[in-house]
C-alpha cells in the first residue's frame, strides 16, 4: 500500500500523512483511530512494541 492509498483510506491528505511519518506533525487520538481503521487493525496494535 502506498502512502497516498493509506492517507486516502484514513481521510488524510498525503502531505499530512507524510508529516506524521516524519515527525513534523503530532497526530491526534481521533486521527490515530482513523489510521487504525484504515489499516483494519485494533488501535492497540499501533502501540504494541516488541520487548527487548
Amino acid at each position: 500500500m502506498t502512502q497516498e492509498e493509506l492517507a486516502d483510506l484514513a481521510g488524510f491528505s498525503r502531505s499530512y500523512y507524510t508529516e506524521i511519518e516524519t515527525g513534523k506533525r503530532n497526530i491526534s487520538l481521533l486521527n490515530i483511530r482513523r489510521l487504525a481503521e484504515a489499516l483494519d487493525i485494533p488501535i492497540k496494535d499501533l502501540f504494541d512494541f516488541p520487548s527487548e
